[in-house]
């Protein structure tokens, strides 16, 4: 202990100051690096980014059965979820044509089995005819897409050449064609003459 007295002695200020500021950093890069409640956490912030992200997913046949384009993609390590700046989600149906369907942002679980849009979400379904085309509009929509199938709690507007059908909750099939509202359903159509 004589030796470190004898050797703090002959420092000036300066040196005193930097030895001080030498330890303090040593002691908080200790304590940063310490586990949270005895296990390692890894922060949650981005691992790599890209933009004009596009994917494609192929059905069993080799066909297009799905495609996810975006301006920008945030991946995360810690979850191995994914973030998307104005995410372009396209379902292929060979015999009635694609449904497309663009939000503002958009997140997706590690696997792909879950993306969730959000922000002005419109779904535009592209039929044969023209009495086929159908949009729908809503706040924010959760897809499965493996299954074919999409939901949302929030309120919805249906738009086709006939009319417009308002509602709250949705449920839609794209395998089987169908779409379910699921509250406070109202319609307003024009009888052509």
């Amino acid at each position: 202990m004589s030796r470190l007295l004898i050797f703090l002695r002959q420092l000036d200020y300066r040196q005193l100051g930097l030895l001080f500021a030498v330890l303090l950093s040593w002691w908080l890069l200790q304590e940063a690096n310490q586990p949270i409640n005895g296990s390692e956490e890894i922060a949650h912030r981005p691992d790599f980014w890209a933009t004009q992200y596009g994917s494609k997913n192929l059905d069993s046949a080799g066909l297009p059965s799905y495609e996810l384009h975006s301006t920008k993609l945030l991946h995360f390590r810690d979850d191995g979820s994914s973030e998307f700046d104005q995410p372009r989600y396209v379902r292929h149906r060979p015999q009635k044509g694609p449904v497309t369907i663009i939000s503002n942002t958009g997140w997706s679980n590690e696997a792909g089995s879950e993306l969730v849009l959000v922000g002005d979400v419109l779904i535009t379904s592209e039929g044969n005819e023209p009495a086929d085309r159908v949009t729908a509009e809503m706040d924010e929509l959760l897809i499965y897409p493996k299954e074919d199938f999409a939901e949302t709690r929030s309120p919805v507007t249906i738009i086709n050449q006939s009319g417009t059908t308002t509602g709250v909750g949705m449920h839609v099939n794209s395998r089987t064609g169908v779409l379910i509202l699921l509250s406070n359903v109202r319609g307003r159509y024009q009888i052509a003459h």
